[in-house]
């Protein structure tokens, strides 16, 4: 499924029911973005924040990422707010809560100078491999080979793949069931399958 498709296939991705409405201006300009080349999102977004005003489109957009169930419309709702100016800042504070993108969040946060260089534990660190693999894996699950390799060497690799089936992601077992798979890595993809088993066991 393309983000496009997961877009417009699923257009009020909300979390739990009554836990909010979607901004539909948020997903108009999200939507615009991945379906035109030529529409780069920084200027997309820092227009639309001069129309509606940083405040609200910082409100809106993290009202998005909180509400939004798929990867990839998550991340592209979290990296706008980078756009939005100073109360990005304070939006990304509060999405430190969020249970997927808390570590894209701290980490945000770290690059900014808010918090600590060890503000982002290997717990929080694992949890946004996993968010960004997700995310891959939704739009195409042969990205995650890729995706997975820039997480380290081979040994990091296989340490990654070992922990993931740990990690509370929805997005885990497409991750683990693409390593699978496609890695070329034989040694790999069997340590893919077996994390994926203790996966599914431990979920009975």
């Amino acid at each position: 499924m393309s983000t496009i498709d997961a877009m417009t296939a699923n257009p009020d991705p909300a979390g739990a029911p009554g836990s909010g409405e979607v901004p539909e201006d948020v997903r108009r300009l999200l939507l615009r973005v991945v379906k035109n080349s030529d529409a780069r999102l920084e200027d997309e977004v820092r227009a639309w924040a001069e129309e509606v005003g940083p405040e609200q489109a910082a409100d809106r957009l993290a009202a998005f990422v909180e509400l939004a169930d798929l990867s990839p419309i998550r991340q592209l709702a979290f990296q706008a707010l980078t756009f939005v100016g100073e109360p990005g800042g304070a939006a990304v504070q509060r999405l430190r809560e969020h249970p997927f993108t808390g570590p894209f969040a701290t980490a945000w946060l770290i690059q900014h100078g808010h918090l600590p260089d060890d503000a982002l534990g290997p717990s929080d660190e694992l949890l946004a491999i996993a968010e960004s693999l997700a995310a891959m894996a939704a739009i195409d699950a042969a990205n995650v080979v890729a995706g997975l390799r820039t997480t380290g060497d081979g040994g990091r690799q296989h340490e990654v793949v070992a922990q993931l089936w740990r990690v509370p992601h929805p997005g885990v077992a497409d991750v683990l069931d693409a390593v699978s798979r496609a890695h070329p890595d034989k040694g790999l993809a069997k340590e893919a399958r077996r994390s994926l088993h203790k996966l599914r066991s431990s979920r009975g």
